[in-house]
């Protein structure tokens, strides 16, 4: 517990810090995501410079599934590990819904320079296999912090 000038600052101090290093995890993860996909679609042969989301083949979207909910997956457990965050699955599920948000803003920053880039980001965000992805995140972090508080 910290105290400052007569106030008691250890919860919020924490709390702060934990937000701080699940964002830290997150960004790592949503650049191995993004490294994922960039492999998934040379092996897929889908040009990403010039790829539509609205045509991306079914094999494109599986891989960004895939990896983005194993790859968070794998950061809660690294977060849980690291023993600031107490293991459970209500913690688990709000890794992945920050993990989620911030995938969120970042797709943003990253495509909004893009030419065309609002369009682009309409097409990416109207498809289901995005919020598939934007829904399996949380439940798969849950999954390992309900996994993780078991043991």
């Amino acid at each position: 517990m910290i105290t400052w000038h007569g106030k008691k600052f250890g919860g919020k101090i924490q709390q702060i810090m934990n937000l701080k290093r699940v964002i830290g995890i997150s960004t790592l993860v949503f650049l191995s995501v993004l490294i994922a996909s960039i492999i998934g679609a040379k092996l897929v042969g889908v040009d990403l410079e010039v790829a539509d989301p609205a045509n991306l083949p079914l094999a494109m979207w599986l891989v960004g599934i895939l990896s983005s909910a194993a790859l968070c997956a794998g950061g809660t457990l690294w977060l849980f590990k690291l023993g600031e965050i107490v293991p459970s699955a209500r913690n688990g599920f709000l890794c992945g819904l920050v993990a989620g948000a911030l995938g969120f803003v970042l797709d943003w920053v990253a495509l909004i320079p893009h030419r065309n880039g609002l369009n682009i980001l309409l097409k990416y965000f109207t498809r289901p296999e995005y919020w598939t992805a934007f829904i399996l995140i949380p439940i798969a972090c849950a999954l390992v912090g309900y996994l993780s508080a078991k043991k």
